[in-house]
């Protein structure tokens, strides 16, 4: 169960490697830092939830 689970922080974490870098290319896009940070912030603060989440262990 512990390697599944690290898969799925594994998926998580790239999922959100991928938001900031998209988030990073709309920032460059429209050159809106405040939104761009903003959206950092808050995909940070999701992740960070799942990672919890993720990590709790499973009660019998």
């Amino acid at each position: 169960m512990s390697g599944e689970r690290g898969d799925i922080s594994s998926s998580i974490r790239s999922l959100a490697q991928n938001s900031l870098a998209a988030s990073r290319r709309q920032r460059n896009d429209f050159g809106s830092n405040a939104i761009a940070a903003r959206q950092d912030k808050q995909i940070a603060q999701a992740i960070g939830v799942l990672t919890k989440f993720v990590a709790l262990p499973v009660l019998p």
